[in-house]
C-alpha cells in the first residue's frame, strides 16, 4: 500500500517514492519540509498549492508530489505543459525559415 504525507488538501508526497533528495524543501520551503529519514513531508500549515508547489512537483526526480486542486487550474497532479512550450517553461524555438531557391546567372 503507498503512504502518503498531506495534511494540506490538494497537496500529496507518495513516502513509497521519495528518496528524500530536499528539491522540493529547497524549491518550496513553505509547503515541503522532511521527516527525520530525510523524505518530504507537506507542512501542516502549508497554504493552498501555488506555482511554487507545482514547480517543487516538476522538479522532483521520482514524481512523488502530487497536486491537485491549485489555483493554477492544473489539477493533473503536475504542471501542464505550456501550449506552444516543449514541458519545461521555454517556449518551443520556432521552425527556420526555408531557403529561399538560388538564383542562377
Amino acid at each position: 500500500m503507498t503512504s502518503t504525507s498531506g495534511p494540506t488538501a490538494g497537496i500529496r508526497v507518495d513516502l513509497d517514492l521519495c528518496i528524500g533528495s530536499g528539491i522540493c524543501v529547497a524549491t518550496a520551503p513553505r509547503y515541503f519540509g522532511q521527516t527525520p529519514d530525510g523524505r518530504a513531508r507537506v507542512r501542516p500549515q502549508a497554504p493552498p498549492p501555488n506555482e511554487l508547489a507545482e514547480d517543487a512537483a516538476a522538479l522532483c526526480p521520482v514524481e512523488a508530489i502530487l497536486i491537485s486542486g491549485s489555483g493554477s487550474g492544473s489539477g493533473s497532479g503536475s504542471p501542464s505543459p505550456s501550449p506552444s512550450g516543449n514541458g519545461n517553461g521555454n517556449p518551443s524555438p520556432s521552425p527556420p525559415a526555408p531557403i529561399p531557391p538560388s538564383i542562377g546567372p
